[in-house]
């Protein structure tokens, strides 16, 4: 994170909730999703628990509330990554150039649109 930061500040996505007609509004989305700040938290949850050490470290004998909990504290944490994935946006480090991706049904492709401020909905270009 901290190498992505020297590189572009600004770099994280935005999620957004993205409206196709004949141009592309975006506005933010209401609901909890994954900030910067809790990706470096969970990275750090990860890495404990994939990083215990000794053999005696990996035992896990939860009581049916710490497992309940467990459960829980996942689920969240995948609702937000999923709702940051979405539709997001991303900016250029150093002009007003975007990427906005949007995910949706699994059957149906990604969507990536690319935009310069200022521009038209002819200046737009997607790809799946």
């Amino acid at each position: 994170m901290t190498a992505l930061e020297s590189l572009h500040e600004d770099f994280y996505p935005k999620p957004r909730k993205m409206t196709v007609t004949d141009r592309v509004q975006l506005d933010e989305i209401d609901v909890p999703y994954l900030t910067k700040a809790e990706l470096k938290k969970l990275n750090g949850i990860c890495g404990d628990k994939l990083h215990r050490g000794s053999p005696e470290k990996y035992t896990y004998n939860p009581t049916p509330e710490r497992l309940a909990a467990d459960r829980r504290t996942i689920i969240d944490y995948g609702n937000k990554v999923f709702r940051l994935m979405e539709s997001y946006l991303l900016t250029h480090r150093s002009d007003a150039r975007y990427i906005l991706c949007r995910f949706r049904e699994r059957s149906l492709p990604v969507e990536v649109w690319f935009a310069a401020a200022g521009s038209d909905a002819s200046g737009i270009g997607s790809e799946a």
